[in-house]
């Protein structure tokens, strides 16, 4: 018999990244990730109305004080490249949870 892998449901993902970022409603986040939109409405409907996807962030100046990014499917090597270009959008005392 075969091991039995769980698979986290899209609230308990987004619950435990926002208990590890500590995120208030008056944070700025940004995510990235496949599922970024979907996140980003999920957020909006809690009540945190300050957040945009990688698409919609604008141009980088350390403006978000969180960046959460749900990395499943793709290579350590597109997290590396997404890593190296999300970094100029959080602030110098913002918090990536990944």
């Amino acid at each position: 018999m075969g091991k039995l892998r769980y698979a986290a449901s899209g609230d308990e993902i987004i619950d435990a990244m926002m208990a590890l970022a500590r995120c208030s409603r008056w944070h700025q986040i940004i995510v990235a990730g496949a599922n970024g939109p979907h996140r980003m409405f999920e957020l909006h409907h809690r009540g945190y109305a300050r957040v945009a996807t990688t698409e919609t962030c604008g141009l980088p100046r350390g403006q978000y004080d969180v960046a959460l990014v749900e990395w499943q499917v793709h290579s350590i090597k597109a997290l590396s490249a997404t890593l190296d270009w999300l970094v100029n959008f959080i602030s110098p005392n913002g918090v990536l949870v990944i």
